[in-house]
């Protein structure tokens, strides 16, 4: 007798089904084509096969949440916003209102979508219920009839929070006797032999087929199914870099491998966001479909094999990178034009070279460096895009003249920034709706001031500028053009403080309605309004000029939230951190959690950091430091595990992050409540960890990673 270890269950092959032998639990039986296992000790005579076949009518508890997302309420049906749901004729389904958040928000059925706000009626054939949504005990129950129409759930008071009900005939159920369980449909002699491989399909247990010589186990990106495959779908490549603009990726994450090639994954991609031609879920990263014309072999990357700073984008549900042959690639979301095609169409799942369009100023041009508005996730995108040639172009939203092209309309075409004798060498965005810009424009020769000639240069590559002014156009409404003048600006307008007081700025940070400026010496600047404390100002009132707040600072990192509960934190040289600003979840690492309104020393942190950022946002921010050394450390918010620590308890100190591994480099993949990060190891493994709804993790469960987890790719 052959038997087969899986952990805790053992089977025992029995060969073909007698109904004189008698059988216990956990043996395997072949009959008729398929094999069963035993679920009761001493069955004889009771044949495996079995089978009834019913229609009868089945009652299902559907349990249902109001939740918010992004400032609008939305039903979750068994965890899912907005499921479509299938309810089949004759069954009973019972939907569970109870829960606290139904308040207010009733439960009802309609034909019509969106049911009586869209001029329908309330569909109440076999419905009924019981209670008052948001108290104990409350449901709604619907005995769903023959021949019912497709269906719509809503709330009754408040429009746009429901999803579609799907009515198919009765559901066919197929019963055994209870002393069998069909292990494997059309798989003779599974369980016969050790390193026979089952798995699940949806339906029913399988038994993998006897794979190939010199082939791996992986799992299918597009029916997640375990499948054979070629060795060289772990081909040895590793990850390169990971995104390293201002912003957060938003429920998904990318990579570039060695090769220069692209992977995107998420299940956000009803955009098409990932590129790969889809609209379709990856929880496993898969390359973008960038066509090979035009010279593009891959994503920029510098000569030490590392991504070019500023090469990709990814917000809410939009990406933008810039190949190798300085082309841009832009796919996922286009609302209000933001990609340059000459449409608003909202879903753009295959790359655009944008660069190859003779309809766009960027035509013709070799682009360098992207800024966005980093959270982006009220959609209203744009972008700007920084050519060799110094020059600057914008796309997209424009109601505040943030493409600085002196008007305020959306554009769906790149256009350029008004320049007059400028180049600009970087260019900087904050976030949200409200976006404003900054960029440096680069002087050669002297630096002393007054000396030197502004945008002297023919290619902003070929020789480094000796000191730049500065030069704001967007949303202003909250001073953030550093002057005591809070009107919008359609065309970049000098903040003359800088260049004037010989400040050399050579980086500016943007929060939702404030900017951060450090020039060369290490002097931290702030102006426009300091949601939360987080100027660190000691002030909670506008700042309408540049106010210095730090010095001798190496690096300055701010939270990207929507609510005004903003925090901030820099980097000395001597590699002290000094925080400021909200501090619900002890994210300023002060060991409490009282805001602060000026920068103090975090004494918790950890020698040596060369790398700060924040992850989540919403309030639940989490700050994510990585040193010289290779650890990663984290305080703050970590009720989804995003301090990778191996617990959900949030922190006010500092603490490391449960990895082996040396890392290189660090990146946020979430936004909102959630906070997850991506780490790239040494040896070029990709790890991810914190929160794993949506997939960013890069596995099929969209797990919660409470300690960093190896990707598969």
């Amino acid at each position: 007798m052959t038997t087969i270890s899986l952990g805790k269950v053992a089977f025992s092959w029995k060969g073909d089904y007698s109904s004189s032998t008698t059988y216990n639990a956990q043996d395997v039986v072949n009959y008729n084509g398929d094999a069963y296992v035993c679920t009761v000790d001493s069955t004889t005579n009771l044949t495996p096969s079995t089978l009834s076949n019913t229609t009868s009518p089945q009652t299902v508890n559907i349990t249902v949440k109001v939740q918010a997302y992004y400032g609008a309420n939305y039903f979750y049906i068994d965890g899912i916003k907005q499921q479509t749901l299938q309810l089949y004729e004759g069954n009973t389904y019972v939907f569970d209102v109870s829960d606290s958040s139904n308040a207010t928000h009733p439960l009802k059925f309609s034909t019509v979508s969106d049911g009586t706000h869209n001029s329908g009626t309330e569909y109440t054939t076999g419905v009924t219920s019981s209670g008052t949504a948001g108290t104990s005990n409350a449901t709604v129950t619907i005995v769903v009839a023959a021949d019912a129409p497709t269906l719509y759930y809503y709330c009754g008071n408040h429009s746009g929070m429901g999803g579609q009900i799907n009515t198919p005939t009765y559901a066919t159920t197929t019963t055994r006797t209870t002393n069998w369980n069909l292990f494997a449909q059309g798989a003779l002699g599974v369980g016969q032999a050790s390193g026979d491989l089952i798995y699940f399909d949806g339906s029913q247990l399988q038994r993998l087929p006897t794979g190939n010589a010199n082939q791996v186990l992986k799992i299918d990106s597009t029916s997640l199914l375990p499948v054979w495959g070629s060795t060289n779908y772990r081909s040895g490549l590793k990850v390169a870099g990971l995104p390293n603009v201002d912003g957060q990726t938003y429920r998904k994450g990318m990579c570039v491998m060695e090769d220069g090639s692209l992977r995107l994954w998420g299940n956000q991609n009803s955009y098409g966001n990932l590129g790969d031609g889809s609209t379709t879920t990856r929880v496993f990263p898969v390359q973008a479909a960038i066509s090979n014309a035009n010279g593009f072999n891959g994503v920029r990357l510098e000569s030490d094999g590392s991504v070019a700073k500023h090469t990709l984008m990814q917000g809410t549900n939009g990406t933008a990178m810039i190949g190798d042959n300085g082309h841009l690639y832009v796919w996922g979301y286009n609302g209000y034009g933001w990609q340059g095609r000459g449409s608003a169409n909202n879903t753009e799942a295959t790359p655009f070279d944008v660069t190859a369009d003779s309809n766009n100023s960027l035509n013709g041009k070799q682009a360098y460096w992207i800024a966005t508005n980093g959270r982006a996730n009220e959609g209203y995108h744009n972008f700007m895009v920084l050519c060799t040639d110094g020059t600057a172009h914008g796309c997209g939203y424009n109601a505040y003249g943030q493409l600085g092209n002196s008007n305020q309309t959306n554009q769906n075409r790149f256009g350029a920034v008004s320049q007059t004798a400028v180049k600009f060498w970087k260019v900087f965005s904050n976030a949200d709706r409200y976006c404003s810009h900054i960029a440096l424009g680069a002087v050669y020769g002297d630096s002393l001031v007054g000396g030197g000639t502004v945008g002297a240069n023919t290619n902003i590559l070929t020789e480094t500028p000796t000191k730049f002014r500065v030069y704001f156009w967007g949303y202003a409404g909250d001073y953030q053009d550093g002057t005591n003048n809070n009107t919008n600006r359609t065309v970049p307008t000098e903040i003359t403080f800088f260049y004037n007081n010989n400040h050399n700025v050579i980086e500016c940070v943007g929060s939702r309605h404030s900017w951060f400026a450090r020039d060369a010496a290490g002097k931290l600047w702030f102006w426009g309004y300091p949601y939360g404390g987080h100027g660190g100002t000691g002030a909670t009132a506008t700042t309408v000029a540049p106010t210095e707040v730090g010095t001798d600072v190496a690096e300055i990192a701010v939270s990207r939230t929507s609510n005004g509960n903003t925090c901030s934190m820099y980097r000395k040289t001597n590699g002290d951190i000094y925080t400021t600003g909200y501090n619900g979840y002890g994210q300023l690492g002060q060991g409490n959690s009282n805001n602060l309104s000026t920068f103090t020393q975090s004494t918790s942190a950890p020698s040596g950091i060369t790398k700060l950022m924040y992850t989540g946002g919403q309030n639940y921010d989490t700050a994510i430091a990585l040193t010289s050394s290779g650890e990663v450390w984290a305080v703050g918010y970590n009720g989804n595990n995003a301090c990778g620590d191996g617990t959900a308890s949030n922190r006010s100190e500092w603490g490391k992050m449960l990895i082996q591994k040396e890392i290189k480099d660090i990146c946020p993949a979430g936004y909102g409540s959630e906070g997850s990060s991506h780490l790239l190891a040494t040896d070029g493994t990709l790890y991810g960890v914190g929160y794993g709804g949506n997939h960013q993790n890069g596995d099929y469960g969209g797990n919660n990673y409470a300690t960093p987890q190896p990707f598969i790719f």
